[in-house]
C-alpha cells in the first residue's frame, strides 16, 4: 500500500505585488508538468500576500517537492501547517488547481479570524475546513 501524504503549507511572497502575477503563471505551469510526471495533487491559492498550498500524493515525492520549493526564492517565511497520512487523494482531477479570491474564502477568515487571508492562522481543524473549501470551490 502506497504511503500517501497530504502536506499544506504556508508561505509569503517575496515578490512585488506587480511580479506575483507573472510568478502565479510561471509556478502554475510548472507545478502542472512537475506533479503530472510525479503523480502529486493538489490546490494553489494565493491572497493578500500569502500562499496556502496542499499537495497530495506519495510522501517522499511530497515532501521532495515541498525542499524545492522551501528553496524557491519567490517564497519565504515557508511553514508547513499540516502532514498525515491520507487513504486517497482528493484532489485527484488536478495536478493544481487553482482558487481565486471570492466571498466564502473572504468570509472563512473574516469568521474564524476577524481578519483578512492569512494561512498561519490555520491550525489542524480550521486547515482541514479551509481545504475543503477549496476542494468544493468551482472553477
Amino acid at each position: 500500500m502506497p504511503d500517501l501524504v497530504r502536506l499544506t503549507y504556508a508561505s509569503s511572497t517575496s515578490s512585488s505585488r506587480a511580479e506575483v502575477q507573472g510568478d502565479l503563471i510561471d509556478i502554475l505551469h510548472s507545478a502542472q508538468f512537475y506533479n503530472a510526471k510525479h503523480q502529486i495533487h493538489g490546490v494553489l491559492f494565493y491572497g493578500n500576500g500569502y500562499f496556502f498550498q496542499c499537495l497530495e500524493g506519495q510522501r517522499k515525492q511530497v515532501l521532495k517537492l515541498y525542499d524545492k520549493i522551501s528553496n524557491d526564492p519567490r517564497h519565504k517565511d515557508i511553514c508547513i501547517l499540516t502532514l498525515k497520512t491520507i487513504g486517497m487523494p482528493e484532489f485527484t482531477q488536478w495536478q493544481m488547481k487553482y482558487v481565486l479570491e471570492d466571498h466564502g474564502i473572504r468570509h472563512f477568515f473574516l469568521n474564524h479570524y476577524g481578519q483578512c487571508f492569512n494561512p498561519y492562522l490555520l491550525k489542524e481543524e480550521m486547515d482541514q475546513q479551509f481545504v475543503q473549501l477549496l476542494l468544493n470551490h468551482q472553477v
